[in-house]
């Protein structure tokens, strides 16, 4: 039972608002071009690929994926990005082009190739990228929870715009979501001779799991003509997991925010009227104590994290905003990418919503927010620089040194592609694997388990909420002769230096930087890259 997307058409919990790297096209090889040129439909390419790093995506899920989007017919450029169990491929199409048939072309192919990705690939998403923006609203209350706020969304907002013609797609920022979480005990199930194999069957194989309490009663083995019940091994309880977005008020409190998109052929005035109109309506049936307030991102700010951030520290991003806008409403979005069900540990990038257009405002609060230690830098994004090429130690330097003079410029708004970290990797022997007698399917669903990837779903009212089965430590496996062999047996944990994101333009490796800067030529001149590298300077 593999984990589905909530709401897949209606609405798609993303990273709200987040800029996704080399999705800004590449009209020409060599100019300052793509501000003016004829851009094309885009159909994304989403697949969930749990417990993998970056590097490993890139060539488990997003090499196969590119080399079958491209080719589907009338295809102008591709954009991917390989994070930590994910991979996204923008397909940008040639003007006119069929969409409807290029989409099914696609979900074809990639579905032909399904069975050769990443083993723990989830089923690939294929959707028209929507529209513009035609409503932003945040929900706040100082005595609600995020869960309570999220609850809010689907209940009050999802049915609404549900039957709203023209509208594509509602992401969300900043909603808690729910879960069923299965956390086994390693010491009781060895002692009864049990894996967390048969934990993740027996969870996979209930008709109908449901909440905790009824997923708690679920038989998992028979002891002598026992059963074995989940909650005889595991803590079986409902659960509220941190959001891969994040939302913050100058005033505090919880946050949600909406961002509502027309579909991409939509008439977008009528969309917005209708919107609108909805929204008003649901301020009439939220309780006294959730405020929904219409967002005007008049200007927005890009805010370069260092990788190491701490996730639990934003409290001076949100007070250097607040102090900076003095009194002009400002919102505060902290993007992460999603990491095998878990939330990732060091988002990259934040972004800053501000109400005005008002210069000396956002001059202050650019200030305000350079100060905060763990910011590199920020800036309104006007362009992006692209360097694309073969060698991926020659990239990196060359990568580097464009960072470096942009800097020195006062340009660089964000990194693209550059980021490193050092993680802990299990590495699995596959003599050991087979010396032992143990099943691969049965290593990886110990490697799930420490990783918390969610193993399957229910329904609860209109909402897919998903049973993640945890097992911190002293995981066992069986092996062929019936005996438990513990998972260090077979696997060492490693520290790595590994990189964050892997963007490919055109399948092409790519680095880069957003920059603030309105003469493009003049960027092309700030940097010459070395011989077998290319660079692009492209106008959002």
């Amino acid at each position: 039972m593999r984990v589905g997307h909530a709401l897949r058409v209606l609405l798609v919990v993303s990273l709200c608002a987040c800029h996704r790297p080399g999705s800004h096209g590449s009209q020409g090889s060599n100019g300052a071009g793509g501000a003016g040129g004829a851009r094309g439909p885009t159909v994304g390419v989403t697949v969930e690929v749990p417990g993998l790093r970056a590097e490993e995506v890139e060539v488990s899920t997003t090499d196969p994926l590119e080399q079958a989007c491209r080719g589907v017919a009338h295809v102008a450029h591709l954009h991917s990005v390989s994070q930590a169990g994910r991979s996204s491929i923008d397909v940008e199409l040639e003007p006119g082009a069929d969409v409807g048939a290029a989409t099914a072309e696609l979900e074809r192919r990639v579905r032909a190739i399904g069975a050769s990705l990443a083993p723990s690939a989830a089923p690939a998403v294929v959707a028209r990228a929507d529209g513009i923006v035609v409503a932003r609203y945040a929900l706040w209350s100082d005595r609600r929870t995020l869960a309570e706020l999220e609850a809010f969304q689907q209940s009050e907002l999802a049915g609404r715009f549900g039957t709203i013609a023209g509208v594509g797609r509602v992401a969300t920022c900043g909603g808690a979501f729910e879960r069923v979480l299965v956390d086994v005990d390693p010491v009781v199930l060895q002692g009864m001779g049990l894996t967390v194999g048969d934990v993740v069957t027996a969870v996979a194989a209930a008709p109908a799991p449901g909440a905790a309490d009824a997923l708690s009663g679920v038989v998992i083995a028979l002891l002598k003509g026992a059963p074995i019940r989940l909650r005889d091994v595991a803590r079986v309880l409902d659960d509220v997991v941190a959001p891969p977005c994040s939302a913050f008020d100058a005033r505090g409190g919880a946050v949600s925010e909406g961002v509502v998109q027309a579909s991409a052929v939509a008439d977008v005035a009528a969309a917005r009227s209708a919107v609108e109109d909805a929204l008003g309506a649901v301020v009439l049936t939220l309780p006294p104590d959730v405020v929904l307030r219409r967002v005007a991102a008049s200007r927005r700010i890009t805010v370069d994290l260092r990788p190491d951030s701490d996730p639990g520290g934003w409290v001076p991003l949100r007070d250097a905003v607040a102090g900076g806008a003095a009194g002009v409403h400002a919102l505060v979005e902290v993007g992460s990418a999603d990491n095998g069900g878990e939330r990732d540990a060091s988002p990259t990038e934040a972004r800053v919503l501000l109400d005005t257009t008002d210069d000396a405002v956002v001059a202050r609060v650019l200030a305000a927010v350079r100060a905060v230690p763990f910011v590199r830098s920020a800036g309104e994004a006007s362009a992006t620089v692209q360097l694309l090429g073969a060698d991926p130690a020659a990239l990196a330097a060359a990568g580097a040194e464009l960072t470096r003079r942009l800097t020195e410029r006062g340009e660089l708004v964000e990194q693209l592609g550059a980021d490193t970290r050092w993680a802990t990797h299990v590495i699995v022997d596959p003599v050991a694997v087979r010396r032992l007698g143990v099943s691969p399917a049965d290593v990886d669903l110990a490697l799930a388990a420490r990783q918390g990837t969610p193993v399957g779903t229910y329904r609860q009212g209109g909402r897919v909420v998903p049973i993640v089965v945890r097992l911190a430590d002293h995981a066992a496996l069986r092996s062929s002769e019936r005996t438990l062999v513990p998972l260090e047996a077979i696997a060492a944990s490693r520290v790595e230096l590994e990189r964050v994101t892997v963007l490919h333009e055109d399948r092409r490796p790519m680095v880069g930087a957003r920059v603030h800067g309105a003469d493009l030529a003049a960027l092309k001149q700030a940097f010459t890259p070395p011989a077998g590298i290319e660079m692009r300077v492209v106008g959002d």
